[in-house]
């Protein structure tokens, strides 16, 4: 009794064991292509770079199509075993032979290597592999930033069908994460209306870096931000003004369209909105008399930063502004570093129309800060070169 007890058991064991073979078996067979695992694939993604080895996976990796992503997906979520960084700190202090023999044997790090390669896939298969969205967001909110922008970039090649979920990620509060998602959305393209809305609304953005990746796609996608910025520039919110002002200067509207809205703001307004203002007329070097005559007069704001921001402003419109030089002339003077260094980088843009002022720049060849010398020696060649006959 116990035997036949025994051989049973035996028998379910054996049983259990061959249907868990043929299931990994018919898992391999789904999950390949050519005789290779899509993990195999995956990884000649990022170990081969360019070449027909990576062209072969591309191949390999869009003919498995939606088959590939499952695997794909279980090698997003793979993480880095418990015992892999006690090990890797341990191997530090090992002879060399022992340590590469432990990490040889080890290999830790092969999740990061299999979650870069899982990216790069699905980058590759495109909209079939758009089951792995989820996955994908998740990954776009890694504090690693190889992970995050793979991620991006892996979501930006699903097309319209990741276009919610990005736009989500747009508007979040992770600056690293709206970051990403602006590049991604820009990959997706146009056609979607989100898209076009989301990258208006990042040149708003508080983060530099989002705002300045938002204004470029904007350019390249030839997308008119014009009306968008200037229902802004209308809010009764001064921090949205101002930041629409500083976007107006990032995207490059046609200056016709927006002269009028800036001229009566920088008129009408004070502080940092004035300051914006101001700065933004110069770089988009807005030149009829109205906007020189403002930025003259700002030379002489209370507002140190205001003043700043004029110097500079006057400079971009040199042909427009001879008013200002016995202001800027005055500035190389002052007891403040940020004044004669910005006075006297913009008198060298006014090149020999600013030799009166000459003495005064020589001067600042021995300013104790060394920035105002550099402009000294900058502003000094721009009036000589200019005046030198042909």
């Amino acid at each position: 009794m116990k035997r036949r007890t025994l051989l049973a058991c035996l028998a379910l064991v054996v049983i259990f064991v061959t249907g868990l073979l043929l299931l990994r078996e018919r898992e391999f067979q789904r999950e390949s292509y050519q005789g290779k695992h899509t993990r195999d694939w995956a990884m000649l993604m990022i170990t081969t770079q360019v070449g027909s080895n990576r062209d072969e996976a591309v191949s390999a990796l869009r003919a498995l199509g939606p088959k590939a992503v499952p695997p794909l997906r279980r090698m997003l979520l793979e993480s880095d075993k418990f015992y892999e960084k006690p090990v890797v700190q341990a191997a530090r202090v090992l002879p060399a032979a022992q340590r590469r023999m432990l990490l040889q044997q080890l290999r830790p790090g092969q999740a990061m290597s299999h979650r870069l390669a899982a990216l790069a896939a699905l980058a590759a298969i495109g909209p079939p592999a758009a089951d792995a969205i989820p996955e994908l967001v998740q990954s776009l909110a890694s504090p690693n930033g190889q992970i995050r922008w793979d991620a991006a970039r892996a979501l930006g090649a699903m097309g319209e069908t990741a276009t919610g979920v990005l736009v989500s990620a747009a508007t979040g509060t992770n600056a690293g994460v709206r970051h990403a998602a602006v590049f991604a959305l820009a990959q997706v393209g146009t056609n979607p209306p989100p898209v076009a809305a989301t990258l208006f609304n990042a040149t708003l953005d508080s983060d530099e870096t989002v705002r300045t990746l938002a204004m470029y796609y904007v350019g390249q996608l030839a997308l008119d931000a014009t009306p968008m910025l200037l229902e802004k520039l209308g809010s009764t919110d001064a921090t949205t003004q101002v930041a629409a002002m500083r976007a107006l200067a990032g995207v490059r509207p046609q200056v016709r369209l927006i002269t009028t809205n800036l001229l009566i703001i920088a008129t009408n307004s004070t502080g940092n909105l004035r300051r914006q203002t101001i700065e933004t007329m110069g770089t988009l070097r807005v030149a009829n008399s109205n906007a020189a005559a403002i930025m003259v007069s700002a030379l002489d704001d209370p507002d140190p930063t205001i003043r700043l921001a004029a110097m500079n402003a006057v400079g971009q419109i040199s042909w427009k502004t001879a008013a200002a030089l016995p202001h800027l002339e005055e500035f190389t003077r002052s007891t403040n570093a940020s004044e004669r260094g910005s006075a006297t980088r913009a008198l060298g843009l006014y090149g020999a129309r600013a030799s009166n002022a000459v003495p005064a720049i020589t001067l600042l060849l021995e300013d104790p800060e060394l920035e105002v010398r550099a402009a000294a020696t900058n502003a000094l060649g721009r009036i000589n070169a200019s005046a030198s006959p042909l």
